[in-house]
Formats: C-alpha cells, sequence, structure tokens
C-alpha cells in the first residue's frame, strides 16, 4: 500500500498528527486533503516511512523484500527485443535540434533611465490593474505624468516589473 493511499482513508486529524511527527515544520491543519497528502507523503519519504499492507508504518527499507540469486538471474522464458525492435523504439541515435534560448533583449522590453514612457490611450485609458495594487499605483503614475523617464518614475518609487509589464502588453509606450 502506497503512502498516498493510506492516508486518503484517513481523517484530517490524523493526517495532521502523522505530519507534525516527522516533518520539519508543524502545522495545525491544512486547506485541503490533497494538500495534506501530498505534504505528509514528501514528509514521510524523506523520513523513510512508508505504510505496509495492514496500514503500520515502518521504515520504507523493512518493507522491501531481499533480492535472491534465484531472483536476479533473469527467466529462460523471458522474452527480450531484438536490437532491430530497440532501434524502432528511440531515435537511432539521433537528437533533436538544440533547444535556442532567447536572448536577453527578447525576455523583457528594455527601456533605457533617460526613456519617456506613456500610456497608450492617454488620460483616459482605463487602468487595467486592481484598485489599491502597487501596479495600479504605478500605471496611475504614468497616466498622471506623460512623457515620465524611468529614472523619475523609479525615483518616485514605481515598480519596474509594472512598466516592463505594460510595454510589453501594448499599454505603455516609449516616447521622444
Amino acid at each position: 500500500m502506497t503512502n498516498e493511499q493510506a492516508l486518503t482513508t484517513m481523517v484530517a486529524s490524523t493526517i495532521v498528527e502523522f505530519h507534525n511527527e516527522y516533518a520539519k515544520r508543524p502545522v495545525k491543519k491544512f486547506s485541503d486533503k490533497e494538500t495534506a497528502i501530498r505534504r505528509t507523503c514528501a514528509a514521510l519519504a524523506e523520513a523513510g516511512m512508508a505504510f505496509d499492507e495492514s496500514c503500520q508504518l515502518r521504515k520504507a527499507e523493512a518493507l522491501v523484500e531481499p533480492i535472491t540469486e534465484a531472483a536476479k538471474a533473469p527467466d529462460s522464458d523471458a522474452e527480450f527485443l531484438s536490437s532491430d525492435e530497440l532501434d524502432g523504439l528511440g531515435c537511432n541515435g539521433e537528437r533533436g535540434p538544440k533547444i535556442q534560448r532567447r536572448k536577453v533583449e527578447d525576455r523583457q522590453p528594455r527601456t533605457d533611465k533617460d526613456a519617456k514612457v506613456a500610456v497608450v490611450g492617454g488620460k483616459d485609458a482605463a487602468n487595467p490593474y486592481r484598485e489599491g495594487s502597487a501596479s495600479h499605483n504605478a500605471f496611475a503614475l504614468i497616466q498622471g505624468q506623460p512623457g515620465i523617464t524611468r529614472a523619475e518614475f523609479e525615483a518616485a518609487g514605481g515598480r519596474v516589473r509594472t512598466l516592463t509589464h505594460g510595454l510589453k502588453n501594448g499599454q505603455l509606450r516609449t516616447v521622444r
């Protein structure tokens, strides 16, 4: 029986007890049972513990049967794939095209410290960010001061992440 199967049958308070016994950080409760099972399984695995068939928690290595010499020897009836069959499964030693990383300038729009930024649509454009958020305030700062430089924007406490996000999504533009 796997740890996940055993924990699925338990009530939440029991899962919390197991978690707190084997985890580095104890908890009072979990937000949901899936999270509880996932985190408790990870804690048990890290501690080297596993549930046996009778739902008793034991050291994981005690549950593994020792390999005998008879088990190591292949059966004479065993079927093995021929080299031709293996070639049909794989890529015949060929590799796909090398993965190309994007250039740094392609990852995020870059603005120089003296580049001026304005909102597309001017002062009438709707602020796309949640009211009261840091991004909303940063967008409003640019909207209130069209042509503000990046250096002035940063000095006023604006979020550079909002600036690059707005440039990338076409909500902001650079002006000369």
